[in-house]
């Protein structure tokens, strides 16, 4: 089962790269990607071999009937993807004002937040003080006491 998936992806690996050197016309070639140049210039070497693939095929394969259906069913696609693209638009612009929401109110959540953690700060010194007074009070009782003892 294993060796005829392998054999299976080589065979299209194959067939792939025969694609690409029969249809590609492009003289520039990268041998490593470097840049986000060379990743663009790939992609367009990629679209031009497909269309130049497409292309040859439609001119040898294709009758004049298939082509009319062809040309329609680009059209509807066409229009299909310009009604998606509006509204994969809309659905980014609400999302960039929703997230522009959740900013604030995330901003405000951390204002609060940062005011409650003030507040904690400033009774826990309050309470520090509380304890550091009660502590020298207990401390000069004891010395008070001790003078006492000594004297007599």
């Amino acid at each position: 089962m294993f060796g005829r998936k392998i054999l299976f992806l080589a065979a299209w690996y194959v067939a792939g790269n025969v694609v690409s050197s029969v249809y590609s016309n492009s003289k520039k070639k990268t041998q490593k990607v470097q840049s986000k140049e060379d990743i663009k210039m790939m992609v367009e070497n990629f679209l031009q071999t497909q269309k130049n693939m497409f292309s040859d095929i439609e001119e040898k394969y294709v009758s004049d009937e298939n082509k009319e259906k062809l040309a329609e069913k680009k059209k509807q696609f066409a229009e299909y993807s310009k009604k998606y693209l509006e509204q994969w638009e809309k659905l980014l612009w609400e999302v960039k004002k929703s997230k522009e929401l959740w900013k604030e109110k995330t901003k405000g959540w951390v204002t609060s937040f940062l005011g409650w953690i003030r507040n904690l700060l400033s009774k826990a010194e309050s309470h520090l003080q509380t304890a550091e007074d009660k502590i020298s009070a207990v401390d000069k009782t004891v010395k008070n006491t001790k003078k006492t003892v000594e004297k007599k």
